[in-house]
């Protein structure tokens, strides 16, 4: 199966926290260094895994591994023997089939130097990436012109003359998926504890990935740029200061919770232009016309107001944007707080 691939840079999701300094953003940055060769080059052997079967996806090692999209570091102060047992565990659970409980994703682990963090590298096969946005009930834009949920019984019409598969979801939704499918790795009846850690019990039903984060045997979750994108979207959005932002290529990239978002802020900054220079008209002319102003700024809110909601439903409307919130699934230790709501 031929993928198109890009190059990458790591990114924090989470936690990233300045105060790390120099020495570790330049560790982050050796991630990008080795892309090219887990991504055509690498075989089980020059991977160096003791846990083979990283490599293997149903019992075939592909001939060209695709892209990754989210990166795992694990804790580097774990002890070896704990971490090997753990990792093996966790492996199996992010490779498993969905009825043992997995996520039936493509796993790779990165060669590493001595005294280095191990890092995995998590994607998923083109079908997989098909029957999750099915299931998440993602919304694209058919032959039609029309925005509906997507289905793969439907794909040929979800794809105009000239896409191909692989261009039918974006860096964005992939990541998404990949991290939604990672979310909701569950313990199992017979998963008590975390292997190499009887001190980390688990109940049925409890994510996976966040009881590993709760008890630092994740470090930390990165996801990759495409640096030739982020490049031709810097162009068109902040480095054109007096251009309208580009919705949809933002959306495209970094998702619709942040295409909103920068959104809002950009009509929010527009709208300021009035109230401010009244504002300063009022400082100037004299105290009397205070309020005027006052009368003039609980107008303007109220048409602001209006104006921003048409604006966002035009904007969720025409790229198919509805139910952010239903794609965070609920943590199952939180559903006894919120069944008593």
């Amino acid at each position: 199966m031929n993928v198109r691939r890009a190059e990458s840079v790591p990114v924090g999701l989470n936690n990233l926290d300045h105060s790390y300094g120099k020495p570790y953003i330049d560790k982050l940055w050796r991630i990008h260094e080795v892309l090219d060769t887990l991504r055509g080059h690498m075989s089980k052997q020059s991977l160096n895994v003791e846990l083979s079967e990283m490599t293997e996806e149903n019992g075939e090692e592909p001939a060209v591994l695709p892209p990754t999209y989210l990166v795992l570091q694990l804790n580097p102060d774990t002890p070896s023997s704990a971490l090997k047992c753990a990792l093996k565990w966790l492996v199996d659970k992010i490779k498993g089939q969905r009825r043992d409980g997995g996520a039936e994703l493509v796993l790779l682990k990165q060669p590493t130097r001595d005294n280095e963090p191990l890092y995995l590298h998590v994607s998923a096969s083109r079908i997989k990436f098909l029957e999750a946005a099915e299931e998440m009930e993602m919304v694209k834009m058919d032959i039609h012109g029309k925005m509906r949920e997507f289905s793969v019984a439907q794909l040929e019409e979800f794809l105009p003359d000239g896409m191909l598969v692989e261009d039918l979801l974006t860096l964005s939704e992939r990541q998404m998926i990949v991290m939604h499918e990672l979310d909701n790795i569950r313990a199992l009846a017979e998963d008590d504890h975390i292997p190499g850690y009887p001190s980390y019990t688990l109940y049925e039903g409890q994510s996976i990935m966040n009881v590993c984060q709760d008890c630092n045997i994740i470090f930390k979750i990165y996801s990759l740029h495409d640096r030739e994108e982020l490049k031709k979207l810097g162009r068109k959005w902040y480095l054109s200061v007096f251009r309208k932002q580009p919705f949809e290529e933002i959306r495209m990239y970094f998702g619709e919770a942040i295409a909103l978002y920068f959104t809002f802020l950009g009509f929010y900054t527009t709208a300021l232009i009035i109230p401010m220079t009244l504002g300063f008209l009022q400082l100037l002319l004299s105290t009397e016309t205070v309020a005027f102003f006052c009368i003039f700024n609980v107008v303007w809110m109220t048409v602001f107001l209006e104006k921003l909601l048409l604006n966002t439903g035009i904007n969720m409307k025409s790229s198919g944007v509805r139910r952010l919130a239903e794609f965070s699934s609920l943590r199952p230790e939180m559903k006894h707080f919120t069944s008593n709501v």
